[in-house]
């Protein structure tokens, strides 16, 4: 518990003039339900000793978040390297899926390597978060990634959130994974893999497995013929 209260602490610091705001609302807030005092002191209390609660750390990574893009690199950096500590440390898994969806705002490259851990999580929810981190970065990384939760992950809410994201990034890369996607065992994830290759071909072909089967098999062949022409 005094490790991930010195984490919390780190990040605050780091990104101190990204959350001056922050705590002129928290403030405001206090003031408008009129808190007693006692009930500060006593809520003061449980933060030195405790540290902040889940909820308090969940709007502090949405504070973040919110100011990451706009960040200097330098500011960036030193808060993605906190959020990567916090992430090795944070027992709730609720603050550990918004570490990670605080994660995919940074632009940094240190994000990509932080979301990579994030990957191999032990609870399928912080997973999920990490393919919906992946599929806002619309790089060829983020579908390297998302092939390789498709390829290893056998929990079908982490699969369809892969495939999801998939059909973010508009790419023949994308199409390629997702084409084989559509012999699923998981009707699930074939119906999505299906609707994310509508996004990423613009092709008008519905959810009929067959048709899709017989697209693969062309873009499987035109492919090829461009390879080898290129060679």
């Amino acid at each position: 518990m005094v490790e991930v209260r010195r984490t919390h602490i780190a990040i605050v610091v780091a990104m101190v003039p990204l959350l001056v705001v922050v705590m002129g609302c928290i403030s405001g807030i206090s003031g408008r339900f009129g808190t007693s005092n006692a009930d500060q002191l006593n809520a003061l209390r449980w933060k030195e000793a405790y540290g902040p609660t889940s909820s308090e750390r969940i709007q502090q990574m949405r504070s973040l978040a919110a100011a990451a893009a706009s960040a200097p690199d330098d500011q960036q950096l030193a808060a993605v390297a906190r959020l990567e500590q916090q992430l090795s440390k944070e027992t709730d898994v609720l603050v550990r899926r918004e570490v990670v969806r605080t994660l995919g705002a940074f632009n940094v490259p240190s994000a990509e390597e932080a979301l990579k851990i994030a990957g191999e999580d032990d609870d399928p929810v912080v997973r999920v978060e990490a393919c919906r981190s992946w599929g806002q970065r619309k790089s060829e990384a983020a579908v390297q990634e998302l092939s390789r939760f498709l390829v290893h992950s056998e929990d079908v809410d982490v699969r369809l959130a892969a495939v999801e994201a998939l059909g973010q990034i508009p790419s023949s890369p994308s199409t390629s994974v997702l084409l084989p996607i559509v012999n699923d065992r998981d009707p699930a994830v074939q119906l999505a893999a299906m609707a994310s290759l509508r996004k990423v071909t613009g092709q008008s072909i519905g959810d009929d497995v067959t048709k899709w089967r017989q697209y693969a098999a062309q873009y499987t062949a035109q492919d090829g013929a461009t390879l080898a022409e290129s060679r």
